[in-house]
């Protein structure tokens, strides 16, 4: 009797063991011994114990985990386009009265997204009477319009303005990177010296011009603030007069043309005099210096600088001086008597024939960014798009 007895309260214990079962497996544990709702673990050798494929991760053999918690997170995908190639491949439209209020905008003045003939819709983008750009995305219509003379002996190699990334890898002349970003423009990539650039097939120094155009610019006659202003690096040639003194026989300034309409046709360039006041990094005697009719001025430009005025000033010698660690500084330019016309701005670097003995090796030339004149864009204004909906169709994902 005893052993039918243990039989069916055995039967009767597994039976419940059965049922409570799944009741444990679904309870929750919310606090630890310690009374806390979290618990941090610590992998002190170095195991890696990512996993972004299947959501898991992995530990040695010969370790154990005894308690656990999960931190779920996410990176944003970065574009950089504004082309959309498929079924939205039009522009948006970004007007809150044609898109049924779809975007809202913190000061809609601040921005611009309708061409102003035809309301055609645009790009979405800050407001700006003037013209900005640092030639991250482009050269920006800029061109070299150095005389395009043969290649010169060294390395055979045009003698020309490039647009061009500055890595100190790759390229050891100039500043050791752009000023912003890794694009800028500059005289002489390849090198640490332009002098070379300039031999003659027998070997002989020649005078030579480098020529950099921007591309038409239209001065709005409302343009509040008239300046342009762009960074400039430049490291050009300096040499001793027989007193030891230093002189400078090479130079670097800027010239313009203006006229009603884009087309200039046979309008000439003339000087276009450097805004000391607004110019920072370099100042008289100090990068910059005054152009002087002698043939070898003291402290001055010397007259083998054919495209600064006597007793104007031009960059000279170099901008990376004890006042001015790395050598980028900020030159302006007053352009309130071209308002109301197109502009055209020139960037000139001359080398002359001078035999002298140089003073110092590095003579890497010229390099500028971000190009501006007048306002910059707006900083502080921020627009909503409302009711984003995923994709419908695989020609959307696009």
């Amino acid at each position: 009797m005893s052993i039918v007895e243990n039989r069916i309260k055995t039967s009767i214990f597994l039976a419940l063991l059965m049922i409570l079962t799944p009741v444990a497996a679904a309870s929750t544990v919310t606090s630890f011994s310690d009374g806390s709702s979290e618990v941090v673990i610590e992998f002190k050798d170095g195991v890696k114990t990512v996993n972004t494929t299947d959501g898991g991760f992995y530990i040695q053999g010969n370790q154990t985990i005894t308690s656990a918690s999960m931190n779920i997170s996410t990176e944003s995908m970065t574009f950089s386009s504004d082309y959309r190639k498929g079924a939205e491949s039009k522009n948006p439209i970004w007007n809150p009265i044609l898109n049924n209020g779809a975007t809202s905008f913190s000061d809609i003045s601040q921005f611009i997204f309708e061409n102003p003939n035809d309301n055609s819709p645009l790009p979405v983008s800050l407001s700006s009477e003037g013209y900005i750009t640092d030639f991250e995305s482009s050269n920006q219509s800029f061109s070299n319009t150095t005389f395009w003379g043969p290649q010169h002996p060294t390395d055979n190699k045009i003698v020309a303005w490039e647009y061009n990334k500055k890595d100190p890898k790759i390229t050891t002349a100039g500043p050791d990177s752009c000023k912003s970003g890794d694009m800028c423009w500059g005289t002489n990539f390849e090198g640490d010296d332009y002098v070379d650039d300039t031999l003659n097939s027998n070997g002989d120094k020649s005078y030579y011009a480098w020529s950099l155009d921007s591309p038409a610019i239209y001065l709005d006659s409302n343009l509040n603030d008239t300046y342009l202003r762009f960074s400039s690096w430049h490291s050009l040639r300096t040499d001793y007069t027989p007193n030891g003194d230093l002189t400078y026989p090479d130079c670097a300034y800027m010239m313009i043309r203006s006229s009603p309409s884009s087309n200039f046709g046979n309008t000439g360039f003339s000087y276009l005099p450097i805004f000391i006041p607004f110019t920072t990094g370099v100042s008289p005697n100090d990068g910059l210096f005054v152009r002087d009719d002698a043939n070898q001025p003291v402290e001055k430009i010397s007259n083998s600088c054919n495209g600064i005025p006597s007793n104007q000033y031009g960059l000279a010698g170099t901008s990376d001086t004890f006042s001015n660690p790395g050598g980028w500084s900020e030159i302006a330019a007053q352009l309130a008597p071209y308002l109301g016309n197109y502009v055209q701005i020139r960037f000139v670097m001359e080398s002359s024939d001078s035999q002298e003995t140089m003073y110092f090796s590095d003579r890497s030339g010229w390099y500028i960014d971000d190009f501006r004149i007048g306002e910059s864009y707006a900083q502080n204004e921020f627009f909503t798009i409302k009711n984003v909906q995923p994709p419908s169709s695989y020609d959307d994902k696009q």
